[in-house]
């Protein structure tokens, strides 16, 4: 299973952050979707480290797995931050 781009739909909620994963191919995803409901992976961060500010999906490394990026822009020290990655297969 590939994933996809992620949708401008990481979504803030009141007690936690939440990145929202769909799986896809290499067209991309169409149509609308509901996040809750119908996401292959939901990853949950904590609200104060801003997890799930940013997300990339690609190959960062050297096999041909699909792997997953998730940011956390207050992760850390005042200047710091933080980058959380899952290296496929994903699953």
């Amino acid at each position: 299973m590939a994933l996809a781009p992620l949708p401008a739909g990481t979504r803030v909620k009141k007690y936690g952050v939440f990145a929202y994963v769909f799986a896809g191919s290499a067209t991309g995803l169409s149509g609308s979707y509901d996040a809750e409901t119908q996401a292959s992976w939901i990853f949950t961060g904590n609200s104060s480290t801003n997890f799930g500010r940013s997300a990339v999906a690609g190959h960062l490394d050297t096999d041909d797995d699909s792997d997953l990026a998730i940011g956390a822009t207050e992760d850390g020290s005042y200047y710091g931050g933080a980058v959380y990655l899952w290296l496929g297969p994903v699953s």
